[in-house]
């Protein structure tokens, strides 16, 4: 799991992926795309399988 940031690094989120195997993952459109983006994500060693994509919940957002 990682925690709630004010900032997203989607090459952090890479080295995470690739250093765990992690299989499941979800993220929100805009990290996707950021993920998708970055730098070197054609060498990465990925067991991502199952990428789960969605929207913010309204609540979660605030008033």
């Amino acid at each position: 799991m990682i925690d709630p940031s004010p900032t997203f690094d989607p090459v952090a989120l890479l080295d995470l992926l690739e250093k765990e195997q992690i299989t499941t993952c979800f993220l929100v459109p805009s990290q996707c795309q950021a993920v998708c983006a970055a730098p070197g994500i054609k060498d990465r060693k990925l067991a991502l399988r199952t990428p789960r994509l969605g929207r913010p919940q309204r609540a979660a957002l605030g008033p």
